[in-house]
C-alpha cells in the first residue's frame, strides 16, 4: 500500500473523494470489520456530521435496487475493488445494516476528539490530575486567571503591583484600552498557543523582583549612552567654535548639515530617534562630506575635523547598535514580565479546579511522540485502526500532524493504505497553527531535522508517498474556471 496525498482546488471533491477511499475499505472482502479499522479526521465537528451523513447517505443509494446518486462514488468503488454494481449494492446492504447496529464503532471524528479520547485512555502515565475536567473555552479560565492577578495589586507584592502598573502605563502610551482587563485577555491569549508553550514555561522560574532589576539595568545602560551622546556632542560643538567653523559651513547648510546632529546628541529624544543622518554616515564611512566646493573654513581644517572628530562618533555609532537593543529590551520587560505572571497564574487556576484545557492535550502527545519510536500511548490505538485518514489537512498545525505521524508509519510498515487530502490555498486556520507549507512539503525527504525519531517517521512517508491531483471543478460553471485558469497563468509569468 502507498500514502495517498490528494492535492486538489475549490469544488474539485475532497470530501467525496475521502468518502470513496473510506468506503472502498470498508467494502472490501478482505476486510473481515468493515467499517471498523478506519480512522477518518476532519477540522470541525460540522464537518465530521456531514462525513457521516454522507457515507450512510451513499450506502443507502448502493443499497437501492437502482443507482440513482453518488454514480461516480459508486464506479470509483467498484472500479477499485473490481466488482460490480450487483455486488456493490449487496455489500452496502450488508455494512448499513453493521453501521446502524454499530453506530458508535464508525470513527469519523475531529483531532481534538480524538486526541481527548486519547488521552483519557492514558492519564495515569500522561500524570493528569485524578477525575480532571477538560475545560474547552479556555476564555473563561483566562478571565479568571486575570481576575485573580488583579487581586494581588496593592497587597504585600509590591514587585507585582509595580510591574502591572508600569504595563499599563505602557499601554495607554500605546493608546491602547483603558480597560487593564482587555489588555490582559489579549496578551493572555498568547498563552493558548501551542507552539510559544516551551517559551513561558522556561520563563516562568524568572522571578518579578528579577524582570525590576533587569529593567533597572537597561534604563542605566540606556542613560549612560545618552549621557556620553551629550558629552560628545558638546565636545564637537566647542571644537568648531574654537576655529570658528559655523554649521552653515557645512555640505548642505544649516538645514542638512553634519554639525546639526552635534546638536541633536546632546537631546535624549532625538538620540532615541536616530542621530545618524546621511551626512554623518558619510563622515563617519570616510564618504565626500566635504562637497565639491567646501567653504574655506572646512577647506582648512578638514585633516584635524577628520582626524579629531570622526573616531569619537565612530565609537558612538558602533554602540548605537547595542543601545538601540536595549531600547527593544526596555519597550517589553514589563510586558513580558505581565505574560509570565498571567502565565503562572493562569497554570495555577487550572490545578485549583482541576481543568486540563483541550489546548495542552496536543503538547501532552507530543512530548511522547518525539522521543519514542513506538510510542506507548498509541499501542492501543495502533491494535484497532489499519488506516488513517485526514481531511482539510492544509489547516492541520504542526504539532498535530507531528502526533498523527507515528500511527501513519506504524500502519505503512504493515502495508496498509493511508492519506490525506486537502488544498494550501484555501489554509484559513494559521491562527490556530494551520501552516500550509507543512501540505506543500509533505512526503518530502527530510533535510534539516535533528530529532532521529522524527527523522525516521518522515523517511518513511517519503519512501511510501505517492501524489494524486485532483484537477476537476465539479462547483463552477465552465467558464468561470477557464477564466481563473487564463488569469492566474498570466499573473504566474508577471511575478
Amino acid at each position: 500500500m502507498s500514502f495517498v496525498v490528494y492535492k486538489s482546488s475549490a469544488g474539485s471533491g475532497k470530501t467525496s473523494t475521502l468518502v470513496t477511499e473510506f468506503l472502498a475499505l470498508a467494502l472490501s472482502a478482505n476486510s473481515a470489520v468493515g467499517f471498523r479499522q478506519t480512522l477518518a479526521i476532519t477540522f470541525t465537528n460540522k464537518a465530521a456530521h456531514e462525513m457521516k451523513e454522507r457515507v450512510l447517505q451513499a450506502l443507502r443509494h448502493f443499497s437501492s435496487p437502482e443507482i440513482t446518486e453518488d454514480i461516480h462514488i459508486a464506479d470509483a468503488i467498484c472500479e477499485k475493488l473490481q466488482i460490480d454494481r450487483a455486488e456493490l449494492g449487496s455489500r452496502s446492504k450488508f455494512l448499513l445494516t453493521d453501521l446502524i447496529h454499530h453506530y458508535a464503532d464508525l470513527s469519523i471524528s475531529t483531532i481534538d476528539s480524538f486526541v481527548s479520547r486519547l488521552v483519557h485512555q492514558f492519564a495515569y502515565d500522561l500524570n493528569l490530575p485524578f477525575q480532571f475536567r477538560v475545560e474547552l473555552n479556555n476564555d473563561e479560565l483566562l478571565e479568571q486567571a486575570v481576575d485573580e492577578l488583579l487581586d494581588e495589586t496593592g497587597k504585600e507584592n509590591t514587585a507585582l503591583t509595580k510591574i502591572l502598573t508600569q504595563f499599563i502605563l505602557h499601554q495607554t502610551e500605546k493608546e491602547a484600552s483603558r480597560r487593564i482587563e482587555n489588555e490582559l485577555m489579549k496578551v493572555g491569549r498568547t498563552l493558548l498557543k501551542n507552539e510559544l508553550k516551551p517559551v513561558f514555561e522556561s520563563l516562568q522560574p524568572i522571578t518579578e523582583d528579577a524582570y525590576i532589576q533587569f529593567q533597572e539595568f537597561l534604563q542605566k545602560q540606556l542613560k549612560t549612552f545618552e549621557s556620553e551622546c551629550a558629552t560628545i556632542g558638546k565636545e564637537c560643538l566647542a571644537f568648531l567654535e574654537e576655529r570658528r567653523i559655523d554649521i552653515g559651513d557645512f555640505k548642505g547648510g544649516a538645514r542638512s548639515s553634519l554639525a546639526k546632529t552635534f546638536i541633536a546628541l546632546q537631546s535624549a529624544d532625538k538620540v532615541k530617534t536616530n542621530p545618524f543622518n546621511t551626512e554623518m554616515m558619510k563622515f563617519i564611512t570616510g564618504g565626500d562630506w566635504t562637497g565639491k566646493k567646501p567653504k574655506p573654513s572646512i577647506e582648512q581644517y578638514q585633516y584635524e575635523i577628520e582626524q579629531t572628530l570622526r573616531p569619537k562618533l565612530e565609537k558612538l555609532f558602533e554602540e548605537y547598535q547595542g543601545y538601540v537593543m536595549y531600547q527593544l529590551l526596555a519597550e517589553n520587560v514589563y510586558q513580558q514580565a505581565t505574560i509570565n505572571l498571567l502565565s503562572q497564574t493562569f497554570e495555577r487556576v487550572k490545578s485549583e479546579l482541576n481543568v486540563v484545557s483541550l489546548s495542552s492535550f496536543n503538547e501532552l502527545v507530543h512530548q511522547l511522540v518525539q522521543t519514542e519510536t513506538a510510542p506507548f500511548i498509541y499501542e492501543r490505538i495502533g491494535e484497532r485502526y489499519h488506516h488513517y485518514m485526514v481531511d482539510e489537512f492544509q489547516d492541520t498545525s504542526t504539532i498535530q500532524w507531528n502526533n498523527l505521524i507515528p500511527l501513519y508509519t506504524n500502519s505503512l510498515a504493515s502495508s496498509y493504505f493511508n492519506m490525506v487530502v486537502g488544498d494550501a490555498k484555501q489554509s484559513i486556520y494559521r491562527w490556530r497553527g494551520g501552516d500550509s507549507e507543512q501540505f506543500i512539503k509533505l512526503g518530502k525527504a527530510p533535510s534539516e531535522v535533528n530529532n532521529p525519531v522524527e527523522r525516521e517517521h518522515l523517511n518513511s512517508l517519503h519512501r511510501y508517498y505517492k501524489e494524486e491531483l485532483l484537477d476537476t471543478n465539479h462547483r463552477s460553471y465552465k467558464e468561470i474556471v477557464d477564466f481563473n485558469n487564463r488569469f492566474f497563468e498570466q499573473a504566474a509569468a508577471l511575478l
